[in-house]
């Protein structure tokens, strides 16, 4: 029984974790600076 328990609770420590670094890396991305270029213009917006 605690076998069961102790791989549950690293499988869920591992996804918590999964979790938490995937949510740092998509909000650290949305920080970046780009460039919005006009279609035909090539002027930045």
């Amino acid at each position: 029984m605690k076998k069961k328990r102790r791989n549950h609770m690293r499988k869920s420590t591992i996804l918590k974790r999964l979790g938490a670094f995937s949510l740092c890396v998509s909000l650290l991305t949305g920080l970046m600076p780009e460039a919005v270029h006009a279609a035909d213009t090539g002027k930045a917006i």
